[in-house]
C-alpha cells in the first residue's frame, strides 16, 4: 500500500481510483469522455501544437515567452514542467515555433515540434474543462484512503472538495512535476515507483533526488507510488 500517489497529466485519474478516491467504473466513464474531447480537439486544431524544451531553467523560458511579440506571447504557454531542464509548452503552431526559435537562440539544447495537435494543459482549451466540468461535478468523489498529489495545484490533497476541485481545474492547468516531486519528499516520501514499463518520470525524480529510491512497480513492493500518463 503506498504512502501518498500522483499522476502525470491523464495519470491523475488512474491515480485517484488507487487512492479510493473515485471507482475504477466512474473513472472509466470520465476518461472516455475527455479522450473523445481530445480527439475532436486534434481533429479541429491543426494550427495548435506542443514541443519540447531541453536544456533551459524554468525562468529562462519563461522570461523568453515573455520576450516574444504581443500577439505571439499570448499565444503560447509552459504547459508541462517535467523536471529541471525540461518544459512543454503549448499553444497555437506559429506561436510554439516562434518560442522553439527563441529558446534555440538561448542556448537549449533541444527545442524540438512534438507530433500532437493540440494546446494541452492551457486556457486554450478551457471548453473541455466546462465539457466535464458537469461529469466531475456528479462524480462520486469519495475522502482518499491514501493522499494524492494533484496537477492543478502542485499539492496534496486529503479531502474530496479538494480533488473535485483540482479536476474541474486539471485540463487548463501545467503540469508542474518539478514542483509534485517537491511536495511529495516534503510530505516524507523516500521511496518511489512508477507504474508501467515505462522510466521516464523515474530518470527525472532520480535526477532532482538521487538519494532517495526510485524504481518501478513492475519489480518491487510500492511504499510510494507513480501513475504516469503514456502521453503528454
Amino acid at each position: 500500500m503506498p504512502d501518498v500517489v500522483a499522476g502525470h497529466s491523464f495519470g491523475e485519474f488512474a491515480a485517484l481510483v488507487v487512492a479510493g478516491s473515485v471507482s475504477f467504473e466512474e473513472a472509466f466513464r470520465l476518461v472516455l469522455t475527455r479522450a473523445a474531447l481530445t480527439h475532436d480537439l486534434a481533429e479541429a486544431s491543426a494550427d495548435m501544437a506542443m514541443a519540447a524544451v531541453i536544456g533551459l531553467a524554468d525562468d529562462e523560458v519563461e522570461s523568453a515567452l515573455g520576450s516574444l511579440s504581443e500577439d505571439m506571447k499570448s499565444s503560447v504557454y509552459v504547459a508541462n514542467y517535467n523536471g529541471p531542464g525540461q518544459i512543454v509548452l503549448s499553444g497555437l503552431r506559429a506561436a510554439v515555433a516562434a518560442a522553439c526559435a527563441q529558446m534555440k537562440r538561448l542556448g537549449a539544447r533541444r527545442a524540438v515540434m512534438l507530433p500532437i495537435e493540440g494546446a494541452f494543459h492551457t486556457p486554450m482549451v478551457g471548453f473541455i474543462g466546462q465539457a466535464l466540468e458537469k461529469e466531475i461535478k456528479s462524480l462520486n468523489i469519495i475522502t482518499p484512503q491514501i493522499p494524492i498529489c494533484q496537477c492543478a495545484t502542485a499539492s496534496i490533497a486529503y479531502d474530496a472538495e479538494t480533488i473535485r476541485k483540482n479536476l474541474v481545474a486539471h485540463p487548463t492547468s501545467p503540469v508542474n512535476w518539478t514542483v509534485m516531486t517537491n511536495s511529495l519528499v516534503q510530505f516524507g516520501a523516500e521511496k518511489f515507483y512508477e507504474v508501467g514499463t515505462d522510466d521516464t518520470l523515474q530518470k527525472i525524480v532520480r535526477r532532482m533526488y538521487p538519494a532517495k529510491r526510485v524504481g518501478s512497480l513492475l519489480h518491487e513492493d510500492c511504499y510510494y507510488g507513480v501513475v504516469r500518463d503514456y502521453s503528454v
